[in-house]
């Protein structure tokens, strides 16, 4: 769920998100960050996303003992393994990814594009602003806003807490933060 939520909020892309370290996200700032690193960027520049405090005073508790170079999402690391849980996650929650029309797919690619309608709707932001933060083009972040996205995070309730994923991951116990 905190992935999930995390992705929501800050818009990044899933190879972004399963390559980001603990260092990279900033909770002591206002508003806390995240560092999209040079390497990791789909443009290949660095880049610092903003997202809200109550996302912080979450990932706070949940890397309570987590190293500054830990995975940030340990759960993340096999991309085949993110879309199946995924996948059964949207099952789970009464969500069938086959479900939509227009021929869009439902992935976790629709995270980002809530996140940039949310940016769009809910913050009222311009163009030129959601490009920035989602370090895309106008003409990208204007498709994106009209592309299958949810609605509703309700969903969220219904899906596992990150804490107790790992059982159902090939995630060894070392490697975990929670």
């Amino acid at each position: 769920r905190l992935i999930y939520w995390f992705a929501v909020c800050t818009g990044l892309r899933q190879n972004e998100i399963r390559q980001l370290r603990v260092k990279d996200v900033f909770l002591d700032t206002t508003p806390p960050r995240v560092r999209v690193r040079a390497g990791t960027a789909k443009n290949g520049k660095e880049a610092y996303v903003p997202f809200t405090q109550d996302l912080a005073d979450q990932l706070v508790d949940y890397w309570k003992d987590a190293e500054l170079s830990d995975k940030a999402f340990p759960v993340t690391a096999n991309r085949a393994r993110c879309v199946a849980i995924f996948k059964r996650d949207l099952t789970g929650a009464g969500i069938e990814c086959n479900d939509i029309d227009a021929g869009e797919k439902l992935d976790f690619h629709c995270l980002r594009c809530t996140a940039i309608t949310w940016w769009f709707t809910e913050y009222d932001l311009t163009v030129k602003e959601v490009s920035e933060l989602a370090r895309a083009t106008p003409s990208i972040v204007e498709r994106y806003s009209r592309r299958f996205r949810l609605n509703s995070h309700a969903w969220l309730a219904k899906a596992p807490d990150v804490q107790h994923i790992d059982d159902r991951c090939d995630v060894p116990k070392k490697s975990r933060i929670a």
